[in-house]
């Protein structure tokens, strides 16, 4: 009879010790459906390794050359060789918001909302003579370039735990992109301006491990990458970004978050529009088409904070 006593006992109280042993510390509530909310701001340093633009202007006496340029490596960029122009890009911020619900310790379901803008800035003389769109450089002319990139990114979130510090992400959802190139003349005025806006269809994958995980400090390294492209008639465009990183978590509510980021943007339109450049150079001619294309990495460093 006592035998089966200890039997009872046991098959009543190991399965618990067995499962608190299983939970990480503070995971008291991991079982128990809550909200959640996390943020995040850092500041990106991005290096520009791509940053093309090309506006094709056809008029009745020839097709003027595009400008196929802002080909960069440390921030330099060409003109196919008709002129340099020596810039840089300007630190940026990154922002990102999520708000879901924690179902169980297995499944987490939300939104998820992020931003960032980027502007690169040059001036050079123009080696030779210069067509962007309407507008004509004349060899020796300043010129004054910037493009101007910015992005706002709004995900449906799934994450699922298949391992108790193993955490894998599948993201759905949308980006708008914003893109702007100028070249003008500093001493006429003359210029042009092409604009691209864009709403992407995208898809995301990730996984995050946390090695660590105490009620005093968690470590979590992630890798995550987005990916989506659309094409309509004429326009087409194209989204890549990819993230790796590793963020460390005090008292289970704020952090820091230091990891590398990569974007590539690729957008063009093939149209048949009548366009004028801005000044006294500029010719009415037809565009045939546009193209911007910017490729940026760097590290960023950021604040973290959850709910």
């Amino acid at each position: 009879m006592r035998r089966l006593w200890w039997v009872l006992f046991l098959l009543l109280v190991a399965p618990g010790f067995a499962r608190a042993d299983d939970e990480p510390p503070g995971d008291e509530d991991s079982n128990k459906m809550r909200p959640l909310l996390s943020f995040l701001a850092a500041q990106w340093m991005p290096n520009v390794h791509l940053a093309r633009i090309q506006a094709t202007a056809l008029n009745e006496r020839s097709i003027d050359g595009p400008l196929d340029g802002f080909s960069t490596g440390s921030s330099e960029f060409e003109t196919e060789g008709k002129a340099t122009l020596d810039g840089g890009v300007l630190p940026t911020q990154l922002y990102r918001a999520f708000g879901g619900i924690h179902f169980a310790r297995d499944i987490d379901l939300g939104l998820e909302l992020s931003g960032r803008r980027v502007v690169l800035r040059g001036a050079d003389a123009a080696a030779g003579e210069l067509g962007f769109g309407p507008a004509i450089f004349k060899a020796g002319e300043p010129i004054d370039a910037k493009l101007e990139y910015s992005a706002v990114d709004l995900d449906g979130a799934f994450n699922v735990f298949p391992w108790k510090l193993v955490r894998l992400e599948l993201r759905f959802g949308f980006s708008y992109t914003n893109a702007s190139a100028r070249l003008r003349s500093v001493t006429s005025g003359q210029g042009f301006v092409i604009h691209h806006e864009m709403l992407i269809p995208m898809w995301g994958i990730g996984v995050a491990v946390k090695p660590l995980r105490t009620d005093i400090v968690s470590i979590e390294i992630f890798a995550r990458a987005r990916f989506g492209g659309w094409n309509e008639g004429e326009t087409s465009s194209g989204l890549v970004q990819t993230e790796i990183g590793v963020m460390a978590i005090f008292f289970k509510h704020v952090g820091i978050v230091l990891g590398h980021k990569v974007e590539y943007v690729d957008t063009g339109r093939g149209i048949l529009a009548e366009a004028r450049g801005q000044g006294s150079g500029a010719r009415g001619s037809q565009i045939t088409s546009d193209t911007i294309r910017l490729g940026l990495e760097g590290p960023y460093l950021g604040l973290y904070a959850q709910f």
